[in-house]
């Protein structure tokens, strides 16, 4: 192997070790179709979070914000969205 193929090969796996984890937020909505609101916080900076598939990931210099789609949304965490339990239901008794 030659010195520069594994000077790159070494350069790819340090920086495959020392990339952090990145967290993303996806604000669903209700069942009516409004949304409530969430903050994500990173040291010091911040996201607010407060329509309906809007998105936070972070990163190295805070979070990134974003909009999603419904079908995004599906295909990343459908497996996920799946494994809820049936919402509640409520009824009054007169």
């Amino acid at each position: 192997m030659s010195a520069r193929l594994a000077g790159a090969l070494i350069a790819i796996l340090f920086a495959a070790g020392c990339a952090t984890p990145r967290d993303t937020v996806v604000l669903l909505p209700h069942a009516d179709g409004t949304a409530g609101a969430v903050v994500m916080k990173q040291g010091e900076k911040q996201a607010l979070l407060d329509k309906p598939y809007a998105a936070a990931t972070s990163s190295g210099q805070g979070p990134v914000t974003g909009q999603e789609s419904a079908e995004s949304v599906k295909q990343r965490f459908g497996a996920a969205l799946n494994a809820q339990p049936p919402a509640p239901k409520s009824y009054t008794v007169y």
